[in-house]
């Protein structure tokens, strides 16, 4: 997000999951993709602008905390992903929210030039474009 000078916008990576689940007592992996933790992180950070809440949000909802204050009655997610386990990931957590009264409307997009890759993604749901420039042309055109 430096080097595109995007600093604004939220970033929940590796790192950020291997904080939390030190903190928490549990290896990185339990939280990785296709757990839908980063996916709910990524969502909420995306709505509220905190990455740090968002981690806090992301273990309560999904570790018995219960549900934490912050999301809209509504979201619209577009995700871009490249592997199939990303989108099982997001696919649950848009789950985990309607469970809690989240309205979500979910656009899946695959981002691939490998036949088996793409046939893959498709079978999960995704619409599929060779890459991300052309995929957010095409959805925010």
């Amino acid at each position: 997000v430096k080097l595109l000078k995007m600093e604004w916008l939220p970033l929940i990576g590796y790192g950020r999951l291997t904080v939390i689940a030190r903190k928490n007592g549990i290896i990185p992996e339990k939280i990785l993709k296709p757990s839908p933790f980063h996916a709910l992180a990524s969502i909420y950070a995306s709505a509220t602008g905190n990455e740090y809440d968002s981690l806090i949000f992301a273990w309560d909802i999904l570790f018995g905390q219960g549900y934490s204050e912050g999301l809209p009655g509504k979201v619209e997610v577009h995700v871009f992903e490249d592997s199939v386990a990303g989108l099982r990931s997001c696919i649950s957590a848009a789950d985990v929210l309607r469970q809690h009264g989240v309205d979500v409307d979910l656009h899946l997009w695959g981002i691939s030039r490998h036949a088996r890759k793409m046939e893959a993604l498709r079978e999960g749901g995704a619409r599929v474009k060779p890459d991300i420039n052309t995929t957010l042309s095409y959805v925010f055109g």
